[in-house]
C-alpha cells in the first residue's frame, strides 16, 4: 500500500505521458498507453532481401506506415532522447527471436561515431541491450563499424539510398564470429540499403549466419 502512495505521489510529480498521444499513463501502462499500443499495426506479412545471391527473411514486429504510431515512436528514439521506447521496443522483438536455433551474437546496426556523439546514444544498440540482458545472446558492438559518417537518407530514393552507403560499413575481429549465428537488429528498414551494406560486410567472415530483425518495415 506505501509502495502504491509513493508511486502514485510520483506520478502526480514527475507525470508518465505516452510517447505517443500524451495522455498521462495509468500505473499499468509504461512507455505508451494501451489504446496506442493496440493501434500499432503488427507485422504478418513475410519480407525478404536478395543479398549477395542469399535470400534473408526479415524479421520484423511492426508495418512502418508513414505519420502513423509506429513511425512516430521511431523518430521520438531517434530524435528527441526517447531511450525508453528503445527499451519498449527491445522486450517487444524478444518473441520474434526465442525459436532462433544456436544464436551465439545480437549485433546493433551501428552509428558513426560522430554522430553518436551529438545524439548521445545508438538506438539499435539501445534496443540490442534490452534484448542481450533478458536472453542468453552477447551483445557485440565492436566486429561490425561504420567508416564513414554520411547524411541522412531518408529523403533518397530507392536507388540512391543503396548508392550511398555502399562501403560505408567494415568488421574488426573477424575470428570472434567464425561459424556463429548472430542477428542484427535495426530500429526500421525501408529499402534495405543499410541492412544490405552491413550483411555484405559480415559476410566477409568465414561460415558466419546472419539473421535480420527489426521493430518495422
Amino acid at each position: 500500500m506505501i509502495l502504491s502512495l509513493l508511486r502514485d505521489c510520483l506520478q502526480l510529480i514527475y507525470p508518465k505521458t505516452c510517447f505517443s498521444c500524451h495522455k498521462m499513463l495509468s500505473n499499468l501502462e509504461r512507455t505508451i498507453c494501451l489504446n496506442c499500443y493496440l493501434n500499432m499495426p503488427k507485422q504478418h506479412e513475410k519480407k525478404y532481401l536478395i543479398i549477395e545471391g542469399i535470400k534473408y527473411r526479415i524479421y520484423s514486429r511492426y508495418q512502418f506506415k508513414r505519420k502513423g504510431i509506429t513511425h512516430h515512436l521511431i523518430h521520438e528514439l531517434k530524435y528527441n532522447n526517447g531511450k525508453r521506447i528503445g527499451k519498449f521496443f527491445g522486450d517487444e522483438i524478444i518473441p520474434l527471436i526465442k525459436d532462433f536455433n544456436s544464436v551465439s551474437h545480437i549485433i546493433p546496426v551501428p552509428l558513426h561515431w560522430k554522430k553518436k556523439k551529438i545524439r548521445g546514444y545508438n538506438q539499435s544498440e539501445i534496443i540490442a541491450v534490452t534484448i542481450s540482458k533478458k536472453t542468453s545472446l552477447r551483445l557485440n558492438t565492436s566486429t561490425l563499424i561504420r567508416k564513414k559518417n554520411l547524411q541522412s537518407q531518408t529523403k533518397k530514393k530507392r536507388y540512391n539510398r543503396f548508392e550511398g552507403v555502399e562501403n560505408v560499413f567494415d568488421i574488426n575481429y573477424k575470428t570472434e564470429l567464425e561459424n556463429q549465428h548472430v542477428i542484427l537488429i535495426d530500429d526500421v528498414i525501408t529499402t534495405g540499403a543499410t541492412i544490405t551494406a552491413c550483411v555484405s560486410a559480415l559476410n566477409k567472415i568465414k561460415n558466419i549466419k546472419i539473421s535480420i530483425v527489426c521493430v518495422a518495415n
